[in-house]
């Protein structure tokens, strides 16, 4: 397989202002590699998911978790897991939450957004 060129990393950052792999060094490793790239993160206050997050790991604490809710992101899937000791609550930014509205200790949660309403599975 071809390796990509380094200039597709030319149109942004390769981090963004928290550390974190911007779009641009995502889509390159995802042609690099030919699957999808994770970004995994750990939570413990409330948080808003971003589009790039895959694997979300709740360390501690009890909030709330929100999900986008928009066209572009229809398809788009997000895996909770609640490794800590509180209650994890559901919110959707622009649509419903269809499903489970929370989980609790060591529970976990396939998320997706179908571009309307976040659904949890």
């Amino acid at each position: 397989m071809p390796i990509p060129p380094l200039d597709s990393l030319a149109h942004g950052p390769i981090v963004d202002k928290q550390g974190n792999l911007s779009t641009a060094a995502l889509r390159f490793l995802q042609q690099l590699t030919q699957q999808p790239a994770t970004n995994t993160r750990s939570i413990s206050a409330a948080y808003t998911a971003d589009p790039l997050d895959t694997d979300l790991y709740v360390s501690a604490g009890t909030f709330t978790l929100t999900f986008p809710v928009s066209q572009q992101l229809a398809g788009k899937v997000w895996y909770v897991f609640n490794k800590g000791a509180g209650t994890v609550t559901f919110a959707a930014s622009g649509g419903s939450v269809l499903g489970a509205a929370s989980i609790g200790a060591n529970v976990g949660a396939t998320v997706k957004c179908d571009g309307t309403d976040i659904l949890i599975f």
